[in-house]
């Protein structure tokens, strides 16, 4: 995992220079924080990472090569731990591997993969939509690599719903979906059904959105898998209410309630809570 790798880098460097966690912090953070990175309990943001990087004296190429060890594949950019830094929207250690990989030394598919990252930095770090639409874009009409294409497309997708633009939202999602079984690994294929849902439901397309969001439950089913199973059936809720089925969409309610506290999802459990309550008290 990336957050265990800058554990071990930060302190095995540390302790390489003799020092102690007191002394590594100062001028930088607090000690508590600095215990917190070598135990893998908290991400650095880039500009932490840096002045850390800074004050050991950590050559950047070595910090390159250390982010770049034991990766799996030929394509630097579409590891496992990529993919969980991704998922988990860690977008502080995907903008610091961006920064201290050396860009004439990647091949012409890790740079379509270097873009697709750099493009999810615009959108989750810097708020940047517009930024990020060109260049998923640009991926999803010209990349040679057909999986990254199509995950420009899904995230292009996303943004086009995200600014009003549902009929070309839908439209995208439509080209993806022949193919996104075979493409995408089980998460991804939820992440897709979802954001096509939730952009057809938006578009007022309920009965579509239905169907959609059924195979995402079948999905998430024959996984055992809890990804977005909460916000799949607050939207299947949603949907069913909409259509003028509030005792069905009770129903659903329920079990998205029960799901966020599984997860400990407390914020999206209040407004789940709060629907229901509201649909209790036009049904009396």
């Amino acid at each position: 995992m990336m957050r265990e790798k800058i554990a071990r880098l930060i302190q095995n460097k540390r302790k390489e220079k003799g020092w102690t966690q007191k002394k590594l912090s100062e001028g930088i953070c607090t000690q508590a924080l600095i215990s917190k990175i070598e135990k893998a309990e908290v991400s650095t943001s880039v500009e932490l990472f840096d002045a850390l990087v800074k004050k050991l004296k950590i050559d950047p190429y070595y910090v390159q090569e250390f982010f770049q060890e034991n990766m799996e594949g030929s394509n630097r950019f579409y590891t496992a731990e990529i993919r969980n830094l991704l998922y988990k929207r860690d977008y502080d250690t995907l903008a610091y591997i961006i920064k201290v990989t050396n860009k004439n030394q990647v091949t012409r598919q890790e740079r379509e993969y270097f873009k697709y990252m750099q493009a999810m930095i615009y959108y989750g770090k810097q708020g940047d939509v517009q930024e990020a639409i060109e260049e998923f874009f640009t991926l999803f009409h010209e990349a040679e690599d057909e999986v990254l294409r199509l995950r420009a497309g899904t995230m292009l997708g996303t943004l086009y719903s995200e600014i009003g633009k549902f009929e070309e939202a839908i439209s995208i999602s439509e080209s993806i979906l022949p193919h996104y079984r075979q493409a995408f690994e089980i998460q991804q294929q939820l992440h897709f059904l979802y954001g096509f849902s939730r952009t057809l439901v938006l578009a007022e397309r309920y009965d579509e959105a239905l169907i959609h969001g059924n195979q995402s439950l079948n999905l998430q089913r024959e996984h055992h898998s809890l990804y977005l199973l909460g916000h799949t059936l607050l939207l299947r809720a949603n949907i069913l209410y909409a259509k003028g089925l509030p005792r069905e969409a009770l129903s659903v309610l329920e079990q998205a309630i029960a799901v966020y506290q599984i997860e400990n999802d407390d914020l999206v459990r209040i407004a789940a809570e709060s629907m229901r309550e509201q649909i209790k008290g036009e049904l009396k």
